[in-house]
C-alpha cells in the first residue's frame, strides 16, 4: 500500500495548557478528498493550525510525503506542499485581486487565468482592493489564492461561514468544481453537514480532540440517528 501523503499519529495538540488534540491518528492519500465535521470547540481548527505549523504538535508525529512537519516553521511547510484558506481570509487588504494572486501563485496546473475562469467575479474585479471586496469574493479570492500556490495539499476551513445562502449554494458549486477537476488532495472542514457530504466521498467527525468516525460519506448521511449522536443535527444543508 502506498504510504500516505498527510499522516498524523497520537498528535496531541492546543492552546498554552489548553489540550485540544487528544492522541489525534490521521492520514490523507494524495489526490484524496476528506471533509471534518463536528460540533464547535472539538478541534476541527486546531488540526488545522497544527499541520500549518501555527501551533505545535506536543506530542506524536505528523509527516507529510516522509518529511517531518513538526520540524518544519510554517513558511516550509508552504514551501513543501500545503496550501491553507484560513477561517478569517487573511487576504491583503491593501492589494488588489490580481496582485493577492500574484503573489500566491507557483508553477502548476492552477493558473491565474483558471482561477478567473472559476471565479468570474474576480476576474471582473481583478483590479480592487481587498477591503473594495465583498465577504463573498474575499471568500472567492482566498480560495483562488490557495489554488494557484499549487500545493500538494490543500486546507479549508469553513469557507461557507459567514456568507449568505446564495453565495455559500456557488461556493458548494465551485468546490465539486475543483474537486472533480483537481489532482491535489484536499481537506475542508465545515459546519454545514450537506456541503460536507457532497463535496467528498470520505467524511471525518471530530469529538473532543479526537476522530469518532471516519468512513464513507453517504453512509453516515444516511444514519440520522447516528449523525445527530455525532454532530448534534440530523443534517444541515
Amino acid at each position: 500500500m502506498a504510504e500516505p501523503l498527510l499522516a498524523l499519529h497520537g498528535a496531541w495538540s492546543g492552546y498554552g495548557r489548553t489540550t485540544v488534540l487528544e492522541g489525534l491518528d490521521l492520514s490523507v492519500n494524495a489526490g484524496e478528498a476528506i471533509a471534518i465535521i463536528g460540533r464547535n470547540g472539538v478541534g476541527k481548527t486546531t488540526l488545522l493550525e497544527t499541520i500549518m505549523g501555527h501551533l505545535p504538535l506536543a506530542r506524536g508525529t505528523m509527516h507529510l510525503s516522509g518529511v517531518d512537519l513538526a520540524a518544519q516553521p510554517p513558511h516550509a511547510r508552504a514551501s513543501l506542499g500545503i496550501g491553507y484558506v484560513p477561517q478569517q481570509r487573511e487576504i491583503f487588504p491593501s492589494l488588489s485581486v490580481l496582485e493577492n494572486l500574484r503573489i500566491a501563485q507557483r508553477p502548476g496546473e492552477w493558473t491565474i487565468a483558471r482561477a478567473f475562469e472559476l471565479f468570474p467575479r474576480l476576474a471582473q474585479r481583478s483590479a480592487s482592493g481587498g477591503t473594495q471586496l465583498s465577504g463573498g469574493e474575499q471568500q472567492m479570492l482566498a480560495i483562488a489564492r490557495g489554488l494557484v500556490a499549487n500545493p500538494a495539499l490543500l486546507l479549508m476551513d469553513e469557507p461557507s461561514e459567514g456568507l449568505a445562502p446564495t453565495i455559500v449554494a456557488e461556493l458548494a458549486r465551485v468546490l465539486a468544481r475543483v474537486r472533480a477537476s483537481s489532482a491535489m488532495a484536499m481537506v475542508l472542514v465545515e459546519q454545514k453537514t450537506g456541503i460536507a457530504f457532497d463535496f467528498a466521498p470520505r467524511c471525518v467527525v471530530m469529538d473532543r480532540g479526537r476522530i469518532a468516525y471516519d468512513g464513507a460519506s453517504e453512509q453516515l448521511r444516511g444514519d440520522a440517528d447516528r449523525l445527530r449522536r455525532l454532530v448534534g443535527v440530523a443534517g444541515r444543508s
